[in-house]
C-alpha cells in the first residue's frame, strides 16, 4: 500500500497487519512441513489442494485449539489496533491517506474531462429524400382531360 510508509525494522505499522485464520495457523505449524517432508517435489498448487482436503477432514476437536489460537491474535489484533489508533502515527497516515484519495479523484475528473466533446455540434436539418421531387413544374404536364 503506497501510503503505508514501511519501518526501517522489519515491523509492519499495525494498520497493514492482520490475523490468520485457523486453517493458516494449522497449515504453517503442521500440515505444510508434514506433508512438504512425505512429498519434497510437490507443487505449491499440490500443496494447497491436499492441505485444504486434509483440513476439511479434521474433526471439530482436532480442529479447536487452532481456531483458540486464531481467537487469541485476533483479539490481541484488536486491542493494538485501537492503541494504534490514538497515535500521531496514525493521524499522519490518515492525512496522506485522504490526500492521496483526493489527488486520484482530480485524475478520473481530469481524464473524464479530456474524453468528453470539447463542444456539442449543432445539428444539422435531416436531408431531403431523393424519391421526393423538388418542384412540381419542373414534373411532365398532366395529360388534359378529354370530354366524352
Amino acid at each position: 500500500y503506497p501510503l503505508c510508509a514501511l519501518a526501517v525494522s522489519d515491523e509492519r505499522p499495525v494498520s497493514t497487519q492482520s490475523t490468520w485464520a485457523a486453517y493458516f495457523i494449522w497449515m504453517n505449524e503442521i500440515g505444510r512441513p508434514a506433508f512438504v517432508k512425505a512429498n519434497p517435489d510437490a507443487d505449491i498448487g499440490t500443496i494447497g489442494k491436499a492441505l485444504g482436503e486434509e483440513w476439511k477432514a479434521m474433526s471439530d476437536k482436532a480442529k479447536e485449539t487452532f481456531k483458540n489460537k486464531a481467537e487469541k491474535a485476533k483479539r490481541k489484533y484488536e486491542t493494538a489496533l485501537e492503541k494504534y489508533r490514538k497515535t500521531a502515527e496514525y493521524k499522519k497516515y490518515e492525512a496522506e491517506k485522504k490526500a492521496f484519495k483526493e489527488k486520484q479523484c482530480n485524475k478520473r475528473k481530469r481524464r473524464r474531462r479530456k474524453n468528453e466533446p470539447r463542444s456539442a455540434k449543432k445539428a444539422k436539418a435531416p436531408k431531403r429524400s431523393k424519391s421526393r421531387s423538388k418542384s412540381r413544374s419542373a414534373s411532365k404536364p398532366k395529360a388534359s382531360k378529354r370530354p366524352r
